[in-house]
């Protein structure tokens, strides 16, 4: 007997498991969600912190925002629409796939900076090039219910369903890889630093 949808599997397992190992995995995903919460939550009043008041936040202050963003967090993750836009409440494997879209797009041309031949402004094409070869690779292979630039936010756009073995659009992560890598390159020597 085979399971109609792989991305439960794991699910199917833990089910016949003991009261006990059930409870530690919970507490272990929500463990990883907080965790995640709180990281996000301390970049952004570090950013705050150190970008806007130019390291002249003092602790309180900090505090306070931190504390501050919670309402207004909760409030988002509800799905509200202001000012004519819809926040949507992705999931949790949307969003990481959104970060991972954002690496895919600037991995290498960080990583090839470590090379003497890369200039500063042939990394930041190829970030750019990234996220447009994601957009051009959506023009060539368009998402079945979105716009051709859609892949960028959300990468599970036209993917494989889950119940044929797939969870995510393999090929809208190797465009960004291949875009920004061949642009970097090419950006590197036609726009040398000085």
């Amino acid at each position: 007997m085979g399971i109609s949808d792989p991305s439960i599997a794991f699910f199917y397992l833990i089910d016949e498991s003991s009261l006990v190992v059930a409870s530690v995995l919970i507490v272990l995903v929500i463990s990883l969600v907080c965790s995640s919460a709180d990281t996000l939550q301390n970049a952004i009043v570090a950013s705050i912190s150190r970008d806007i008041y130019d390291n002249r936040m003092d602790l309180q202050l900090s505090r306070i925002a931190t504390i501050a963003m919670i309402p207004i967090a909760i409030y988002l993750a509800s799905g509200p629409t202001i000012l004519g836009f819809h926040f949507n409440a992705w999931s949790v494997f949307g969003i990481f796939l959104f970060a991972d879209m954002l690496a895919a797009a600037t991995v290498s041309p960080v990583l090839m900076t470590l090379w003497g031949g890369v200039s500063s402004r042939g990394a930041l094409i190829g970030c750019v090039a990234g996220f447009a070869s994601v957009a051009i690779y959506g023009l060539y292979e368009p998402p079945a219910d979105a716009a051709f630039y859609m892949y960028i936010l959300h990468p599970t756009g036209g993917a494989v369903p889950a119940s044929e073995g797939g969870l995510t659009n393999l090929y809208a992560f190797l465009s960004a890889i291949i875009g920004s890598t061949a642009a970097t390159v090419v950006g590197s020597y036609a726009l040398p630093d000085e």
